[in-house]
């Protein structure tokens, strides 16, 4: 079977073989991608790929047009993530999701009106401390 995909100089060769099932059962199907790319008197060729997921630890293939996707857009390292753990992270990091520490609180007494507050540094001897509303208040006096 053959490709012929706009930007490039031939057609990309399709053939399929089979591969043994990671874990029981019978071999599966797999399309072998070998795709000829002309760049400067040199071939690329990109084939599929088993590769673990460094979150699940299941294997995932790494398609050979995934492959020319990446290598079209710039990208040097293979995704570490299966599809699901990788829609998983997006839809974390895009909520702000990421668990962090609570941050340290610490007593203070503000320096202008005497208020009782909370800031998050250790106050020193010295320095004057300031509540949000007076701090506030200076920062727009500035």
């Amino acid at each position: 079977m053959l490709y012929n995909i706009p930007g490039t100089f031939q057609p990309h060769a399709v053939s399929e073989f089979s591969l043994p099932r990671v874990g029981a059962g019978p071999p599966h199907r797999l399309k072998q991608c070998l795709i000829h790319v002309e760049k400067g008197g040199t071939d690329v060729s990109f084939a599929d790929k088993t590769l673990t997921c460094r979150d699940c630890g299941a294997d995932f293939i790494f398609t050979a047009g995934e492959q020319e996707f990446y290598a079209s857009r710039g990208l040097m390292n293979e995704p570490s993530r299966c599809p699901a753990c990788r829609g998983e992270h997006r839809r974390r990091r895009s909520q702000g999701s990421y668990e962090r520490a609570p941050r340290q609180m610490y007593p203070a007494v503000c320096a202008n009106c005497g208020a009782q507050t909370e800031v998050p540094f250790e106050p020193r001897t010295g320095r004057p401390v300031y509540c949000n509303e007076c701090f506030s208040k200076m920062r727009r006096s500035r």
